[in-house]
């Protein structure tokens, strides 16, 4: 059906999502025709078509220095213990008399680099009841693979922690040993790890948490059965190539004199996943580029590499730029410098 009104809209160079599946090999040939005769067959290139990649990822704490408690009040300050039975978040005024901040390490978190975080939290088992009116933050440590808790002073609250958290506020009270308790979706903390370039599917991450207030949890070391679970749903999604059909150049008239523009129309632009496709030109005289540098700063990247399609590879490096995702002047992106020692934009030089 779906097809149907494509084709009844006049849009006969399109297939509809619905007519399509994951390892399909899609190609389209073309025809001109001027009512009175066709032009020359063109054949497109092949596109195979693939799905998102998903998984969901159940990593529970399994060491004993995996998990950690260290105090951040009272007279032990830095104190950390690695080896208790329980996880006290926050306040542990039997063994610390004081607040303590708790750190949660999960190796092997199997989770591709930049991947989109659909869900996570992580999972407790109540140790001892409490109804005290309890807040906490969950922030994640900013390093691409996070290395154990030791019992050296202050071995958890030094790290870097990301800029992203999560708030956990007015926990309902814990009243039964031995049930389970979920964190709120901490998916924004989780994603700000594995957007970290040197991030690496496999890779072991951490939480450390801080706030007010009490709640135990079972430790690696009181059950480990039931030590702090991670659960992480997460999407990937391949991106196709766009592609072009033809590229059709005219001038004005037809006819090719001096005295008439040339107009270049690429014929069938189109992608696989439906993204914004801006068409590149580089106008060639004689075979070669009449552009000295052509670098229109397209791509919707963040990185300080910016490409020369003038075919002479006169790529150049940026420092500090800011790509702008709705900037330039069609709206489909920009690189912001203004040339200063701050953000230059180095060509490689040629003499050529």
């Amino acid at each position: 059906l779906d097809q149907i009104i494509l084709l009844n809209n006049s849009q006969p160079n399109k297939i509809h999502s619905s007519e399509t599946s994951i390892g399909d090999v899609w190609s389209v040939s073309t025809v001109p025709n001027d009512g009175t005769e066709d032009g020359t067959s063109v054949l497109s290139n092949n596109l195979t078509i693939s799905g998102p990649s998903s998984g969901s990822v159940s990593v529970r704490v399994s060491q004993s220095s995996d998990d950690a408690e260290e105090a951040v009040d009272g007279p032990f300050v830095g104190d950390t213990e690695i080896d208790s039975s329980d996880l006290e978040m926050i306040e542990d005024l039997d063994f610390q008399e004081g607040n303590q901040t708790v750190g949660l390490r999960f190796q092997n978190v199997d989770i591709p680099q930049g991947a989109t975080i659909n869900n996570a939290y992580i999972e407790f088992e109540v140790d001892e009841t409490n109804t005290v009116t309890t807040n906490l933050r969950i922030y994640g440590e900013d390093i691409d693979n996070a290395i154990t808790f030791t019992t050296a002073n202050a071995s958890i609250t030094p790290r870097t922690k990301t800029t992203a958290f999560a708030s956990w506020d007015n926990i309902p009270a814990w009243n039964t040993v031995s049930e389970k308790q979920q964190t709120v979706d901490i998916s924004n903390v989780v994603k700000e790890i594995v957007d970290r370039s040197g991030w690496s599917s496999g890779n072991s991450m951490i939480f450390i948490i801080n706030g007010t207030g009490k709640r135990v949890a079972e430790a690696w070391d009181g059950e480990s059965a039931n030590a702090p679970l991670l659960v992480v749903n997460w999407t990937t999604v391949s991106n196709s190539a766009p592609s072009i059909t033809s590229v059709i150049l005219n001038s004005t008239s037809g006819t090719n004199l001096t005295t008439e523009n040339l107009t270049a129309y690429a014929i069938n632009v189109s992608d696989p996943e439906n993204d914004g496709v801006k068409v590149i030109y580089d106008w060639r005289k004689d075979g070669d580029s009449i552009s000295l540098l052509n670098m229109p700063f397209e791509g919707g990247s963040n990185s300080s590499f910016t490409k020369d399609y003038s075919g002479f590879g006169r790529n150049a490096t940026g420092s500090n730029l800011d790509w702008l995702k709705t900037g330039g002047y069609d709206g489909k992106g920009a690189y912001e410098f203004d040339g200063a020692t701050n953000n230059p934009l180095n060509v490689t030089h040629h003499d050529s």
